[in-house]
């Protein structure tokens, strides 16, 4: 229930239920609902993490990987945290079904940011499957101990559980303390507390990239390969010179293509067509008259002088203390 059937048209979709999107997706949530599955919020465990019926241990994050490793990186702490192999652990990754916006995955903010989430996550779930086997097992939980997703006894391997067992299939249903900031600045926090750096088995470690041989095969699935039933193709329209502006747009000069049509918000615009072809051919073809800018740079030749010769802008910030003269009394080293 969690995705939409990728070969239902728009067409057959509004003709069969007279329905809309919204729809559709408050549906999705009440269904989910239903089964037990916790609303998809920072709060919830469930949203961050899950053990399959077998013990597998998925990841969702809403970071997504652009070739860095970021997926790796975070399999890795779960895996750390949950003292699991990482052959027990898999991620799904900017999925909007199942994953939170957790904002831009630029640069290295997709472990800066996205990492301290699945480590609290992980670390969470540690502890309550610890505190369940300790019920089952009869023993405190500080003489139990963890090895590849089994929880035993200390010194007494034959009084085990393991997480498939515990919680496996089933969701955790508990919560976590969000900062209720979202997209890149979401953090959470939980009761549990991670572990430190000397304790780390897998973080630091080079496992094999998991995504080398869909890239060499060119058997895997990015955003261009989607294909949907009634899916347009778009082109963003760009001025030729750096601050032009529109003044007059004809769109009969792509009145030839069938299916082209031209979208504008304020100063953005662009264009959308049936297939990617024609959305390239009307980007080409549409006939734009454009405000007269005069070059806004200058020649790379003349660069330097150019930014040697910029107006400065004054800014000068007055603070009103008695403490200013004893700081400056006191400073190591004066700057001026």
């Amino acid at each position: 229930m969690n995705q939409m059937n990728p070969s239902l048209s728009r067409r057959a979709l509004l003709q069969s239920t007279g329905a809309v999107l919204v729809t559709i997706a408050v549906s999705d949530n009440a269904a989910d609902a239903a089964e037990g599955k916790p609303a998809l919020v920072p709060t919830e465990l469930d949203s961050w993490l899950a053990i399959g019926a077998d013990g597998t241990v998925t990841v969702f994050s809403g970071k997504i990987d652009m070739g860095q490793g970021a997926d790796l990186g975070l399999m890795q702490i779960a895996a750390d945290e949950l003292d699991v192999p990482m052959s027990h652990v898999k991620i799904i990754q900017g999925d909007s079904a199942v994953t939170l916006n957790a904002g831009d995955s630029s640069g290295s903010n997709g472990i800066a940011s996205g990492g301290p989430i699945c480590r609290t996550a992980a670390a969470e779930a540690r502890r309550i499957m610890l505190e369940q086997a300790s019920q089952v097992l009869g023993a405190p939980v500080e003489n139990l101990t963890v090895e590849d997703g089994v929880i035993s006894v200390v010194g007494n391997k034959s009084k085990s559980v393991s997480y498939a067992k515990l919680v496996g299939g089933k969701f955790f249903h508990a919560q976590l303390t969000w900062n209720g900031k979202p997209g890149i600045f979401m953090q959470v926090t939980g009761t549990a507390k991670p572990k430190t750096a000397d304790q780390y088995k897998i973080v630091g470690t080079s496992p094999p990239r998991r995504d080398i041989a869909p890239k060499v095969f060119a058997t895997g699935d990015y955003i261009c390969d989607i294909r949907v039933a009634g899916m347009l193709h778009g082109r963003v329209i760009r001025p030729p010179v750096a601050g032009a502006i529109a003044q007059a747009i004809d769109e009969s000069s792509i009145a030839d293509i069938k299916g082209a049509h031209v979208l504008r918000k304020g100063d953005f615009f662009g264009v959308v067509a049936n297939s990617e072809w024609d959305a390239i051919r009307a980007a080409k073809q549409l006939k734009i008259t454009w405000s007269n800018v005069p070059s806004p740079f200058p020649k790379q030749e003349a660069l330097y002088d150019f930014i040697r010769n910029a107006p400065s802008v004054h800014h000068q910030v007055i603070v009103d203390s008695d403490k200013v003269d004893p700081a400056f009394a006191n400073a190591a080293k004066i700057v001026e």
